[in-house]
């Protein structure tokens, strides 16, 4: 029997009871410290990275966010560490900050391609906006040419991504940028009318050419940011049209490289999935990044 239970916290509880057997919910490292402590009564818990990713994603219409010297700054004051010791590492220890927007961790075509950009040095964000021409306000924000160098972060509202933003302000505070919380009911609203300056916002990798190519490509229906580059749209092209795999992510390996170069999006982290079980279920497995009902065919009562 499968039960949607939209309160995860009395899924938690139903598990530990005994009224459910499996329970997957959301990744959150509250009610994973609670379903590990659940260990002495016979409940086992298990995560895996996701298929989905988080990121910061850029609107290319924004006067401030079509200039590269503000893209570099704001991706070298982000403290992507913090952001997953925070919010990540408590359900899934082993998580780094993402290092790509086309391929996950686990992928044989993974390079982290970000790590050099994304410094978490707001001192190093402060110098690349001086030198070209932005000037420290006493009030501690930047400006140029009687443009302030203040912008919302904008989200679904969540708790969780508010805590993000929060922690985005306060670091990117320190290299003279004015952040605030543009949290909203209709994100999906603001996103496809250009009604946002930064998103918040996550996606899939599977498929991961479809993806990539929905999300970037010119002509991209998601590609609400407003980006063009020639070299993104060939690379996609051949790799949504090439039978080789091969040849395939040798393409979307050179457009996650162009994409790099201009910062059109600051990759975060890949999402944690999460759930337990009762040891007196067996063939649970820890296989698929879409959940843990994947093989739900195959489980038994021992």
């Amino acid at each position: 029997v499968l039960r949607s239970v939209p309160d995860a916290a009395a899924a938690v509880r139903g598990l530990a009871s005994r009224q459910f057997g499996v329970v997957q919910v959301p990744a959150d490292p509250l009610l994973a410290d609670r379903l590990r402590a659940l260990a002495e009564q016979g409940v086992v818990f298990e995560q895996r990275g996701g298929s989905t990713v988080e990121h910061l994603d850029l609107n290319l219409t924004s006067q401030l966010f079509r200039d590269p010297v503000v893209r570099t700054a704001f991706a070298q004051c982000v403290d992507r560490n913090e952001l997953v010791d925070k919010l990540v590492r408590g359900v899934r220890p082993e998580t780094q900050p993402l290092g790509s927007l086309a391929f996950l961790p686990d992928d044989a075509r993974y390079q982290d391609l970000y790590s050099s950009k994304m410094v978490a040095d707001p001192q190093q964000a402060q110098v690349t906006l001086e030198r070209a021409g932005w000037i420290l306000d006493s009030d501690g924000v930047y400006s140029r040419a009687g443009q302030r160098l203040t912008f919302a972060i904008s989200h679904d509202g969540s708790p969780a991504h508010s805590m993000e933003v929060e922690l985005i302000r306060k670091q990117c505070r320190q290299a003279g940028m004015e952040i605030t919380d543009g949290g909203t009911t209709d994100l999906g609203d603001a996103l496809r009318n250009g009604r946002f300056a930064v998103a918040l916002t996550t996606s899939s990798r599977i498929p991961r050419v479809w993806s990539v190519a929905d999300h970037y490509a010119t002509k991209g229906p998601l590609n609400y940011q407003h980006y063009s580059n020639p070299e993104v749209d060939a690379a996609l092209s051949v790799a949504e049209t090439e039978y080789s795999e091969s040849t395939q992510m040798d393409a979307l390996a050179k457009a996650d490289r162009a994409l790099a170069d201009d910062l059109v999006s600051l990759p975060l982290f890949q999402l944690p999935i999460m759930w337990a079980y009762s040891n007196s279920i067996d063939s649970v497995y820890r296989e698929a990044l879409s959940g843990v009902t994947w093989n739900a065919n195959e489980w038994t009562v021992k």
